[in-house]
């Protein structure tokens, strides 16, 4: 076996505080994973509601869908979205 580098006590320091601050990022990350997933869950619980009621009118629930107005994309200053078979055939 190798024999062992002797560290200094300020590397010592170093790797502890590394490590403290890799913890506490860690631990940041979880919380925030956790309350996406909370959101995730609430928007699955109303989307669901929503459908068990007989309100499933795609256009009325998504703000983001296309209009049937070509217009409106050049209006916005946006490309107009290419035909999905045309982009498979690239």
């Amino acid at each position: 076996m190798p024999p062992r580098k002797n560290r200094t006590l300020n590397e010592i320091h170093e790797q502890e505080l590394e490590d403290r601050v890799m913890t506490r990022m860690e631990e940041q990350f979880d919380q925030f994973v956790d309350q996406l997933s909370d959101q995730m869950d609430q928007l699955m619980n109303r989307r669901g509601n929503r459908n068990s009621r007989g309100t499933d009118d795609e256009q009325s629930e998504n703000p983001f869908a296309e209009d049937d107005d070509s217009s409106s994309d050049e209006q916005s200053g946006r490309r107009p979205r290419r035909n999905q078979r045309e982009d498979n055939k690239r």
